[in-house]
């Protein structure tokens, strides 16, 4: 069956797939035999409906956490700063990995 999951506008879509898609390929990786693409902001999910519905429920936990763009920035959602080594967006980044951590083990 077909599935499709809508990332709301307002978030930078590089929190979620990851630079260079590398959270979007281990999804991929993990469910092979299912058919994840994405368009803009539409994520389209063919094959199986108990993996498709999984792979829902883990973007589901994704978007909630959101814990890539959260820091002492409030919203913090410039990761050309990051991606440039500013070492104050370097540490609020590793500071809130803790925080991630404590929330999945919950």
């Amino acid at each position: 069956m077909s599935m499709e999951k809508i990332i709301p506008t307002d978030i930078e879509l590089v929190n979620i797939f990851g630079v260079n898609d590398n959270n979007l390929k281990y999804i991929k990786s993990m469910f092979p035999l299912l058919k994840i693409n994405v368009r803009g902001n539409i994520i389209y999910i063919d094959g199986n409906d108990k993996e498709a519905n999984e792979v829902i429920r883990i973007l589901d936990e994704m978007l909630k956490m959101n814990i890539l763009i959260r820091g002492k920035y409030g919203d913090f959602n410039q990761w050309s700063r990051i991606s440039m080594g500013k070492l104050e967006d370097i540490q609020s980044y590793i500071d809130a990995i803790p925080v991630a951590l404590e929330q999945l083990r919950a």
